[in-house]
């Protein structure tokens, strides 16, 4: 089921956009695997008596950037060009989607799909499809087994990852996100994730789990990097008393990539937890991380990756999670990271996390923050590992019965080290030509993120939001400096109520 899922999208897409001879045998096997898996399903489901509903949708939108491709300020100095400078757009982008579940007793299957397609003002030759698809199906053997797939499809040529919120470079409910890497391109790429995961519980002692994850990122973007992650983990909570239990999890990752050596990452967590009352728990972590970047020197010396060498991370943690009550929650850790690379030089710096959330009766609000080293594999450029630090401010009210307004303010910054490759090409060529001292600095990037929307009912069946987001993110290495300004505005068409079919 996860290679079908996971591998589904991405061939859907290929098949639509005619794939070369070699690649359509490939193609037509993964779309019938995918409708044989729905026509079991559907049977199983049927044989014990199910539920579908589907809610038909269509969003019409409109987008304005004054940076379409993220560049910087001074690109017309970069580029020996003194007239070029970051342009802007309007987008109109038509969304038609969906949302599909079927329910049967014992387990379930749910499909949001949103396709739509950017149509560029100034630059049409950037005209191109999007996707969104999440799949989620589940299965409960019994009360205390369940099977669960989760599959994640995003096919757009916005490099900020498409869509109304900034959801790849700054979602404001997590701490650390996932992709801070952004590139000044608007080339299509695409992105697939799947997650297996069974678990099971035993009584009121705790539970276990077996997860395999798989992610799939195509990107021939200038500087982009196409990968392939394959990671199993596995994880156990047991409960030794009332007061006192343990968690234990560990994982193993192999990544695959186009422009650069393998990675290999090896991590465990061990955590001990003291139940104080209902209310409060704490909590003492450590986790060990290694990570093995194989390959050659001559390997090194054409990739796109920054950080070369193998490494490890040992981060010791002291936690608490409170729930002061049921409007206010506080979860905060904090301790130390020691870093140890094997060529550069060691590192310990203070980590940890905060979250504090207040539930309102017509909202929510929440402050939120980290520091610690980021895991960059699973990005775009494929730059490693970053020492970063992280905070923001979110929330959203109910106005009225029938408005919304939502906002959130963040900053991240992330330290890289030195770009090793050109250590490491002095290594081989010694004779090469000294290059600037700012090309053996590290990099540091910093990001600043803003939003604010307003979403209106219009009638049960019709809604509209308008939305203002800023980013802005300066770095070392100037090419990679910008900042834009983005006003989105998208009228939603849907049927008051789901259909729905009973058998």
């Amino acid at each position: 089921m996860l290679s079908v899922f996971g591998r589904v999208c991405p061939w859907l897409i290929q098949f639509i956009a005619k794939p070369r001879s070699g690649e359509k045998m490939k193609n037509r096997i993964g779309l019938f695997s995918a409708a044989v898996f729905l026509v079991f399903f559907l049977w199983a489901t049927g044989a014990l008596g199910y539920q579908l509903t589907f809610q038909p949708r269509i969003s019409v939108g409109v987008e304005y950037t004054d940076n379409v491709f993220l560049d910087p300020d001074n690109i017309g100095e970069l580029r020996d060009n003194p007239d070029l400078k970051p342009e802007s757009d309007f987008l109109f982008v038509p969304t038609p989607g969906f949302t599909a579940e079927v329910l049967g007793r014992r387990n379930g299957l749910s499909l949001d799909y949103d396709f739509g397609y950017s149509y560029y003002n100034k630059y049409s030759q950037r005209n191109s499809w999007r996707h969104n698809a999440n799949i989620t199906a589940w299965t409960q053997f019994s009360r205390n087994k369940r099977l669960e797939l989760r599959n994640s499809f995003l096919y757009t040529e916005d490099p900020l990852g498409g869509g109304r919120t900034f959801e790849v470079n700054i979602p404001p409910d997590s701490v650390a996100p996932a992709d801070q890497t952004t590139l000044n391109s608007r080339q299509p790429y695409w992105v697939n994730t799947a997650d297996l995961r069974y678990t099971q519980q035993f009584r009121q002692l705790g539970s276990y789990y077996l997860e395999f994850y798989n992610s799939v990122r195509d990107d021939d973007s200038l500087r982009g990097n196409s990968s392939i992650i394959y990671t199993p983990r596995a994880g156990v909570e047991y409960w030794f008393s009332p007061r006192w239990g343990a968690s234990l999890d560990g994982e193993y990752s192999w990544g695959s990539y186009d422009n650069a050596p393998d990675v290999k990452q090896w991590y465990t967590s061990l955590r001990l937890i003291r139940r104080f009352s209902r209310q409060l728990e704490g909590y003492v972590a450590g986790t060990y991380r290694s990570v093995d970047q194989s390959g050659n020197l001559q390997d090194y010396l054409l990739t796109t990756r920054q950080t070369l060498e193998d490494y490890k991370v040992y981060d010791m943690q002291v936690g608490v999670t409170y729930r002061l009550s049921n409007t206010w929650s506080l979860d905060a850790s904090g301790g130390a990271v020691y870093y140890d690379p094997d060529i550069t030089e060691s590192k310990t710096r203070f980590s940890g996390t905060l979250n504090l959330t207040r539930t309102f009766r017509r909202g929510s609000a929440r402050v939120y923050g980290g520091t610690g080293y980021g895991q960059a594999f699973d990005t775009r450029s494929d730059l490693g590992p970053s020492l970063f630090y992280e905070a923001g401010i979110s929330g959203d009210y109910q106005l009225t019965r029938y408005l919304t307004a939502n906002a959130y303010v963040s900053y991240r910054r992330d330290e890289y080290g030195a770009d090793q490759r050109i250590l490491l090409g002095e290594e081989v060529n010694p004779g090469l030509p000294e290059l600037p001292a700012t090309a053996y600095e590290d990099r540091t990037d910093d990001s600043y993120g803003a939003s604010v929307g307003l979403s209106y009912e219009l009638t049960r069946w019709a809604s509209c939001e308008l939305r203002y987001n800023y980013f802005k993110r300066n770095s070392t290495l100037d090419i990679n400096s910008y900042d834009e300004n983005r006003v989105t505005f998208y009228v939603t068409v849907t049927t008051p109520r789901p259909w729905r079919t009973t058998r």
